[in-house]
């Protein structure tokens, strides 16, 4: 892994395949879908085409950028992605969706293997790979993540098991409407404003845009009262209260994996440096 990456470019999931479908079984366009082969909430119905957009979007930042380093992050989070003929994580799905797009090609695959300051054991999968005009790029994939926090807090400790060191800038591309949500974790994470940008690249259809930013409201105001779901202290909220951070991320663990990022937490909180390069 190059040491002398500085940038961490982050794709956050939404979603992921059927346990029942296998890599070599994926139609050729998987983003131009609109349901199967993804497990989609009913609002999501059509969504994959949004989901593919962010994707590209982070493929083109890096791709402009030869000391980035590309994380796409999301977990094995839903039920019916699991314990079946194959696991699926939404980073895994979101890579795989980009190859059969044609928009990456893999020169090499790897698994690389570390351990936290408590002894977990974490692994990162990776990937060298080219896009169709000839720019190789360095990929990982943050497989933990169930939220947003974890998104950015996970992608962060990739980045820095990878490379030795924190980055010097943040992009995250995704949906318009979560642009003051990840701007706030990252606030709440110690990330200077000057070294932080949110991409929007766009938002759900019309009818579901107002569903989308109803619920997006609830979850600022959970993350407001509580920035990291205390979990920064070793200890998680609630999960008897309705919404919880802690119930949420429970229900997004089918394997019951936890998240050994957070025992990264106290290494990277607060310890960026301000300078911008």
């Amino acid at each position: 892994m190059d040491r002398l990456k500085k940038h961490l470019i982050i794709v956050p999931g939404h979603a992921a395949f059927e346990t029942d479908v296998m890599p070599d079984e994926l139609p050729d366009r998987p983003f131009d879908v609109g349901s199967e082969p993804w497990v989609l909430a009913s609002y999501q119905y059509g969504e994959p085409t949004f989901f593919g957009e962010h994707m590209r979007a982070g493929l083109d930042v890096a791709a402009d950028d030869p000391n980035s380093l590309l994380v796409v992050s999301g977990g094995f989070t839903r039920p019916d992605s699991v314990n079946g003929r194959y696991d699926w994580s939404e980073a895994d799905s979101y890579i795989r969706s980009a190859e059969r797009s044609g928009w990456i090609r893999t020169l090499a695959r790897a698994s690389q293997e570390r351990f936290t300051p408590r002894g977990s054991r974490v692994v990162i999968p990776t990937r060298a790979v080219e896009t169709t005009d000839g720019k190789k790029l360095f990929l990982a994939s943050n497989e933990y993540a169930r939220d947003s926090i974890e998104n950015v807090l996970g992608d962060i400790a990739t980045f820095k098991a990878l490379t030795g060191s924190l980055p010097r800038f943040i992009t995250v591309t995704g949906w318009k409407f979560k642009d003051e949500r990840f701007r706030e974790h990252a606030e709440a994470i110690g990330v200077p404003i000057g070294r932080f940008d949110y991409v929007g690249v766009n938002d759900p259809s019309d009818d579901n845009l107002a569903l989308a930013q109803a619920g997006e409201r609830r979850t600022i105001a959970a993350f407001r009262a509580d920035p990291l779901g205390r979990e920064l202290e070793g200890m998680v909220d609630d999960v008897r209260y309705p919404g919880s951070l802690a119930e949420k991320r429970q229900l997004r663990d089918p394997l019951a994996r936890g998240n050994p990022h957070w025992d990264m937490a106290h290494d990277i909180h607060g310890r960026f440096e301000c300078r911008a390069n």
